[in-house]
């Protein structure tokens, strides 16, 4: 009932029945309104509904307000004849939201009264950040317009250059596809400047490989051009195949997916639509697979199809099988000496000038030295300063001075002679007994020793002239004397490799011979070990490779060595690091063989099966800086 005349009327109260026994029951209290409320399904029998229920209309009450949290209005959709909408309009939802924002305003500034400094900025925070319906503001790469394809880019380029060097080389193929296409919706969907800008702002990484594509792409302006031009109806014309490991593939969608709103999205849909990505085991390339053994039994190849990339027609710049940027500038020349130890060398082969003088007409061993280090015009080679070595020591210019010794009593066969010249001795070997153990031998630079790696994991050591193989460390009373051989036991599996560090063999019976003091070994159990050829024990294990390691090489001037694995990656170590200096990926099988350039600056890698390549990388930078193709069998 309304109040007197002017008083506020007071607010309805809706309550439960009393259960007090001061009043009869069933009776209201003074001054209340009892209400009548339906008991619905799924509600107590108090009327109150349970979680879950619908909720009742409220019942309309002449001359009572409908209550303040209700927006009214006279369009709104009624039901059960209730002044109160259900659903409310438009312009009630306009209200609500008004009602939302007064709430806000009025709490903040309860918040200032009371110096709650703290809680008023998070709450100003908070609803800046809100919809009109109080729900977050989240952003999406959808919601940016034309920006989402640059957005997009600049997530799956980030994500390839911040992953695993091993799954880099097979990422960075999506980069060029996912570029031509969002140029092509952009142009196609008549945003022109938009997409003078993402090729602008993306064309410098492709430039390259790509300068052809990108050139053309310059000239593209309208959709018509599209649907004309050779270029990119060859790309429209059929689906862009991208050939990727499981688990890169993998790695991939989990982070599109869980990056959908920074731009995953996009790349998504950019992938669904315009590219078809072919996940490979890849089986048939691996020699040791299950699917390959089968495969060889049954005769069957692998199957080119699986190794495709691209779209017919279309240079895809790099593939499985060649790159076409080698055009790198290459420093071939020879690697410059220390100056303290050229300043050595030269002492000492002054020196044995003056005992020894040379013959008349042949240069000295002074004159041959600088002929030794002297580049030729246009030849660089690179210096000392970009690959580190440790400081050179005696054992270093000895070396170098046999070199030149060696250099100079070397036989020459000319033409100017016809070819002809003294006769070439070659000494050749048998090992009996092996049983088809051997599966590796290595003889050291000085002619000395000779090594063989087994089938039963251990490697045996001969002296070729049968001298006994002395040991530094202390004998026990009951040790046998020193034999001409000796077994190094450590490896798990089958020894594939050993390599002796640099030496050399003096020039006469008078010169100190420069033995070999290391041995490296890789074997099948996933390792590569570092022997001491004095104290005949393992001096290091390194561990890196996912596989069989195939292959092990010194350095030309020791410190460095290389391996190569079953893993499809190449290894440059240091001697005094226990974990991997350079990781090459590239090749797409095996790799089976490599090898260093004589400066040091430069390794080898070649590899069988379905890739058949050589490839050439760079110490400095990591880069393969040449790809040589031609094999048509292993390599």
């Amino acid at each position: 009932m309304p109040g007197p005349l002017g008083q506020i009327p007071r607010r309805p109260s809706f309550s439960r029945p009393s259960t007090s026994n001061s009043l009869p029951a069933g009776n209201p209290r003074p001054g209340t309104i009892q209400p009548q409320v339906a008991v619905l399904s799924g509600s107590s029998n108090n009327g109150i509904p349970r979680p879950g229920a619908p909720r009742p209309p409220f019942p309309p009450y002449p001359g009572v307000p409908p209550p303040s949290y209700l927006p009214h209005s006279p369009n709104s959709v009624r039901s059960y004849g209730s002044p109160y909408p259900l659903v409310p309009s438009p312009s009630s939802a306009r209200d609500f939201a008004q009602v939302i924002t007064n709430a806000d305003a009025k709490v903040i500034e309860y918040l200032v009264k009371k110096g709650y400094n703290r809680t008023e900025q998070m709450l100003r925070s908070e609803s800046s950040n809100l919809d009109r319906d109080g729900k977050p503001i989240q952003e999406r790469a959808e919601d940016l317009g034309t920006a989402k394809y640059a957005k997009g880019f600049r997530l799956l380029s980030n994500w390839i250059e911040s992953n695993l060097d091993i799954y880099k080389f097979e990422l960075r193929r999506l980069l060029w596809p996912i570029f031509v296409y969002s140029f092509i919706e952009l142009i196609t969907n008549n945003y022109t400047a938009d997409g003078k800008d993402f090729l602008k702002e993306f064309k410098d990484q492709f430039q390259q490989v790509h300068a052809d594509e990108l050139t053309t792409f310059d000239t593209i302006s309208l959709p018509q051009q599209i649907n004309d031009n050779t270029i990119t109806k060859l790309y429209l014309s059929s689906k862009y195949r991208i050939p990727l490991n499981t688990h890169v593939y993998f790695n991939l969608i989990t982070h599109l997916e869980s990056n959908s709103k920074q731009g995953g999205s996009v790349i998504i849909y950019l992938l669904q639509t315009y590219c078809e990505i072919r996940e490979t085991k890849r089986g048939p390339i691996d020699q040791f697979s299950f699917e390959a053994i089968i495969n060889q039994a049954h005769g069957v190849e692998p199957e080119e199809s699986d190794l495709q990339e691209g779209i017919p027609g279309a240079f895809t710049g790099v593939t499985n099988k060649d790159i076409q940027d080698n055009n790198a500038k290459l420093l071939l020349g020879p690697m410059a000496l220390e100056d303290e130890l050229a300043a050595d060398v030269r002492a000492d082969l002054d020196e044995e000038d003056s005992k020894n003088p040379p013959e008349l007409g042949k240069p000295s061993l002074v004159e041959l030295f600088d002929q030794s280090i002297k580049r030729e015009e246009g030849v660089e080679g690179p210096g000392r300063n970009e690959i580190p070595y440790p400081p050179s020591r005696a054992r270093d210019v000895t070396m170098e001075v046999q070199k030149i010794k060696e250099h100079r009593d070397r036989f020459k066969i000319e033409s100017r002679n016809g070819g002809v010249g003294p006769a070439v001795s070659i000494c050749m070997f048998t090992f009996h007994n092996t049983l088809d153990t051997i599966n590796c031998i290595e003889f050291s630079d000085d002619n000395n020793l000779v090594a063989v790696g087994t089938e039963e994991s251990y490697i045996r050591v001969w002296h070729l002239h049968g001298d006994p193989l002395p040991s530094e460390t202390k004998s026990g009373p009951n040790d046998p004397p020193p034999s001409n051989s000796r077994r190094l036991i450590g490896h798990s599996a089958p020894v594939y490799a050993v390599s002796f560090s640099p030496s050399i063999r003096g020039a006469d019976e008078s010169d100190t011979a420069t033995a070999p003091k290391l041995l490296l070994s890789s074997s099948s159990d996933r390792t590569i070990r570092l022997w001491s050829l004095e104290a005949w024990a393992c001096l290091v294990v390194y561990k890196g490779h996912e596989g069989p390691v195939w292959n092990v090489k010194w350095g030309p001037f020791g410190h460095y060595f290389l391996t190569c694995g079953h893993d499809r990656s190449v290894r440059i170590w240091g001697q005094d690091h226990i974990s991997y200096l350079r990781m090459f990926i590239g090749h797409d099988s095996n790799v089976n063989q490599i090898a260093w350039h004589p400066n040091g600056a430069y390794v080898f890698s070649a590899s069988d099966q379905a890739d058949k390549t050589v490839r050439m990388w760079s110490f400095t930078t990591g880069d393969c800086v040449r790809v040589f193709t031609g094999h048509t069998d292993t390599c």
